[in-house]
């Protein structure tokens, strides 16, 4: 596959600059996307210490994941690479990054004179939606002087598995192909022609400086937690540069068809990278905009937010949305480029997604589920009493959420039965909220008097656990939403780690921002009573708005320090961050 080196859009040029303060949390991070499919990394390349070159992975989603069956695995952790001179080992400089959503290109200066370029893309077959990665390694000028090397390093696991590179078992085919399998999971390259193959069972420990997202506090600083795996190589590659090499990866369930699949993509990878671009450059020349960044921004927005769950495309905010996408997630792409996205006449496609949220409410209490089913999901799932697992429901801030965004961004609805739909939802959350009791462990959001709600302290984006240690006690799954001051404190007090623990498992906190989600929701519910002509619905409904706005305020205020608590709880203890 040739180098897109002229484009109508030309790609924008990062020159890698580390940023070493909060632990690398400003460093620039590269994607590409499609629906099943995901390949990131730093833009910065890194030089182990065995002498090969490759982007540096920063979370422990980076590297290539792909989604299948409803699953989401990360088989390859980065294709690393050396450069010789006939024996002789050329040091490389990172030079340059040219990056667009279709392409990420790093260059390299070599120190015998020349310039080597290595570029990832991730094809889209028009075929059957699969996705292949292709590594091109790119001479300036090719010489058959230069040879490369190149060591694949794999971590086959579930996205949020842990490693286990004793059991990747490799079978080198034949001189273009090599397949690896863990767990009836397979990886399969394919090289563009004839090479050496030296084979090797290498292991070794990398860190992840950003970790999955999580931070910690550390003497006043707050730094990203960093994580740990062990990946595994195969062996080693030995091509010479006289023309360009490409290696493409490809997974399967089985051999025999991923072999099929790495010989059947090959001739056309070339041709389907070219519709990508293509379209991509047709998408750019329709916009009446002159920013080549705002052409890359609404494209991504219309074409690479989007990813596979069974058979619907949803929007996904995550930075490592390939995972088990979120609900939360969804939504929250939606409001925030509801405005462009309804500009891309996306307005059906939202209906979808606001429709099957209803659908999948839980008659019971009222609540949505927190992530797209795949395996579970069917039709017939709406007739019955749960549609879902009950641990798809563990959060209660989704149907505030839901109907925030469906009052920020009014729809024309093409389907006829849609408001009724969302007002049937709406007053099924509305009786959880009433229904719900303080009493109950990990129960819903309880609607009080006041008109506002309390809710389990990790019900809302900010979901993260703590373990503390106090008064020789260890305490795991504390919610990090509450200052750890509490659970020390409370430590202190119980000298009990399970009561300790069992203080946070009850709706018993007021969020200002779920309050404010549910703010908007009573205003749109209003509007949908309206529509309905239930006239008792419209009375209570504005009875509940009208005391909750009188409410929120006094609840959550901080007059002291003007602006609003963090979070406070029933019996008024606050937390003023």
């Amino acid at each position: 596959m040739s180098h897109p080196h002229a484009t109508r859009t030309p790609p924008l040029t990062i020159v890698p600059n580390p940023q070493p303060d909060w632990g690398q949390a400003r460093s620039q991070r590269l994607v590409l996307r499609t629906p099943r499919a995901q390949w990131a990394a730093s833009a910065t390349s890194i030089c182990s210490p065995d002498g090969f070159w490759a982007p540096e992975c920063l979370r422990v989603d980076d590297g290539a994941t792909w989604r299948s069956t409803g699953e989401v695995w990360r088989y390859l952790h980065s294709v690393s690479f050396q450069l010789f001179e006939g024996e002789k080992l050329l040091d490389l400089t990172p030079e340059n990054v040219e990056a667009s959503p279709e392409h990420v290109t790093y260059h390299y200066t070599v120190s015998s004179g020349g310039k080597l370029s290595v570029a990832y893309t991730l094809v889209r077959s028009p075929l059957d939606d699969s996705s292949t990665l292709c590594v091109n390694f790119l001479p300036d000028t090719p010489s058959g002087d230069w040879q490369v090397h190149v060591k694949p390093n794999l971590d086959m696991r579930p996205i949020e598995g842990l490693a286990d590179p004793a059991r990747h078992r490799v079978n080198p085919v034949d001189a273009q192909h090599l397949t690896v399998v863990n767990r009836n999971h397979w990886l399969g390259f394919g090289i563009s022609r004839p090479v050496e193959f030296v084979p090797g069972r290498e292991q070794r420990d990398v860190s992840f400086l950003l970790g999955t997202g999580d931070r910690l506090l550390r003497d006043g600083e707050v730094y990203f937690v960093p994580a740990h795996s062990r990946i595994f190589s195969p062996g080693i590659w030995r091509a010479s540069l006289s023309a360009p090499l490409r290696i493409h990866v490809h997974t399967g369930s089985r051999e025999d068809a991923l072999l099929s699949s790495l010989d059947e993509v090959a001739p056309h990878l070339e041709e389907w990278f070219r519709l990508q671009e293509t379209r991509y450059q047709n998408f750019a020349s329709g916009l009446a905009v002159r920013d080549p960044r705002l052409h890359n921004r609404i494209y991504v927005m219309a074409e690479k937010l989007w990813v596979k769950v069974g058979e619907q495309l949803v929007p996904d905010t995550n930075p490592s949305g390939i995972r088990r996408p979120h609900i939360r997630a969804t939504l929250e792409g939606i409001l925030h480029n509801g405005q462009t996205l309804l500009r891309l006449n996306e307005h059906e496609r939202i209906e979808q997604i606001v429709r099957r949220c209803a659908e999948l409410q839980d008659p019971r209490t009222g609540r949505f589920p927190s992530h797209w089913p795949e395996k579970h999901a069917s039709p017939e799932g709406k007739s019955k009493p749960n549609p879902l697992p009950a641990e798809f429901y563990d959060t209660g801030d989704l149907g505030p959420l839901l109907f925030t965004v469906l009052d920020e961004f009014p729809l024309p609805f093409a389907q006829p039965d849609t408001h009724s739909l969302l007002w049937g939802a709406f007053k099924g959350m509305v009786n959880g909220f009433k229904a719900a009791r303080t009493t109950n462990r990990l129960s819903g959001p309880v609607l009080l008097e006041n008109g506002l709600i309390l809710s389990v302290a990790h019900d809302s984006w900010m979901d993260g656990k703590r373990t503390v240690f106090a008064e020789r006690l260890t305490i795991t799954d504390l919610p990090t939403r509450c200052p750890q001051t509490w659970h020390v404190q409370d430590a202190a007090q119980f000298k009990d780690s399970h009561y300790t623990w069992e203080q946070y498992q009850y709706p018993t906190f007021f969020l200002p921002e779920l309050n404010a989600l549910w703010l908007r929701a009573l205003k749109f519910g209003l509007t949908l009573a309206k529509q309905a002509e239930e006239k008792d619905w419209v009375e209570e409904l504005a009875q509940i708005e009208k005391t909750a706005l009188s409410s929120y305020k006094p609840v959550f205020w901080n007059s002291h320090a003007q602006f609003l608590y963090n979070i406070v709880t029933l019996d008024r203890r606050v937390d003023g961050t």
